[in-house]
């Protein structure tokens, strides 16, 4: 079942994006050597861990399963750049001092730790004209992390403080995103339920994903202006995740959500992304799709079942990028879009001509009209003085 659906997915992908796998023990190792075969083993990125319950599990015979695992994997790795984690709280005593720069701590700038080099045991005067030597450190020789050229370029930079010499680190914006998704930051299921039960007033979904954890892999992974794409959608929670996202930082995501059982797909996750817009005052809509019968068939041709309304959504939607709205179509004509009108002679395949009595049908106004049919039999000067524009209808598909 997994195979089609993840190819299809690295399709979609666009070439500098990310896909996080959700899966628990059962088929992590299935899913994984799955992933390998289908995104390739050089763009996997990470395996992350995620801590999904706190406590509990006492009557488990074996062990007490307390987590689930997300897969990571890039369609072409050297085009994806991670964020960093800016919610991952640094200690106050690591930075204890602060200047023009902002807060810093300070590290020696001897180690023993490293490898002795010559070239890196040298004498530096201090400002006060005191002459600095690495030092031994518990019994062991250490040597500087800087050569002579560089404290000669950052010698600023130094600071000499109780006879030792120091570099400044300052505290980061962010940290690299770990593996262990362990803190209570991330959400746990119990908070993923309290939250959709708190917009149904009742229990309505039995393991919804935390909005917090979701949102963690879309801060380290996602521009402002990027869409995410959910095939499983369950009960919402990604586009909930994105609408807050969207609130907290100005960000202008985009969300797809998918779900094929259809009484989950408008009760629970339609319905709670209206809620969760209503309560928490989003600034952003959505729209809501359901999938029509096939337009065309899997050799790309239109299906001989093909009626008007199917036609007239698909060319709306084609010239547009919006969805149709069924209300406006009036005969021929099947909706309109800034100053563009949009007509369509269909009855049947290959048999449809734009003529002269067409034109009574058309609206009395100067816009632009766009009209679909298989011949048109009207002269340049007649299209002119009308402000049509002929198209043929597509009888096989078009991708975009």
């Amino acid at each position: 079942m997994m195979y089609p659906r993840l190819k299809l997915l690295r399709d979609l992908l666009s070439d500098d994006g990310v896909i996080f796998v959700s899966i628990d023990d059962n088929e992590q190792a299935h899913l994984k050597l799955l992933m390998d075969e289908v995104f390739g083993e050089n763009n996997f990125l990470s395996e992350l861990i995620w801590k999904k319950k706190q406590g509990g599990g006492n009557d488990s015979t074996n062990f007490v399963n307390e987590h689930e695992y997300v897969l990571v994997y890039s369609k072409i790795k050297s085009l994806f750049k991670i964020n960093l984690d800016t919610q991952h709280i640094l200690s106050d005593s690591l930075y204890p001092f602060k200047d023009e720069n902002g807060e810093y701590g300070l590290i020696t700038l001897d180690k023993s730790s490293i490898r002795q080099s010559d070239s890196l045991i040298f004498d530096i005067k201090g400002p006060d004209g005191k002459i600095y030597k690495p030092r031994i450190v518990k019994g062991k020789p250490s040597c500087w992390r800087w050569g002579k050229d560089k404290v000669r370029k950052d010698y600023d930079k130094l600071v000499f403080k109780n006879g030792k010499v120091y570099t400044k680190y300052y505290r980061p914006d962010g940290v690299p995103p770990r593996t262990l998704l362990a803190d209570s930051r991330f959400g746990r299921t119990e908070t993923g339920k309290e939250l959709i039960t708190s917009l149904f007033k009742e229990s309505v979904f039995t393991y919804p994903k935390p909005v917090e954890l979701i949102q963690h892999l879309l801060r380290i992974s996602t521009n402002p202006s990027d869409i995410i794409l959910d095939s499983f959608a369950g009960s919402g929670t990604t586009g909930h995740a994105v609408l807050d996202l969207n609130k907290e930082d100005g960000g202008n995501r985009k969300f797809i959500l998918i779900e094929m059982e259809d009484d989950i797909a408008k009760k629970i996750t339609a319905e709670r992304i209206k809620r969760a817009i209503e309560k928490y005052d989003y600034k952003d809509g959505f729209e809501y799709c359901e999938l029509d019968k096939p337009l065309f068939d899997e050799k790309g041709q239109i299906e001989e079942t093909c009626d008007f309304n199917q036609f007239a959504t698909y060319i709306y939607f084609t010239e547009t990028q919006t969805n149709i709205d069924k209300k406006q179509i009036d005969k021929n004509f099947i909706g309109e879009y800034g100053e563009t009108e949009y007509y369509l002679i269909y009855k049947e395949k290959m048999k449809n001509i734009l003529d002269k009595k067409f034109l009574i049908k058309l609206k009395k106004t100067k816009n632009k009209k766009v009209i679909y049919a298989d011949f048109c039999m009207i002269d340049e000067d007649e299209m002119k003085k009308f402000n049509i524009q002929f198209k043929q209808i597509p009888y096989e598909v078009k991708v975009y």
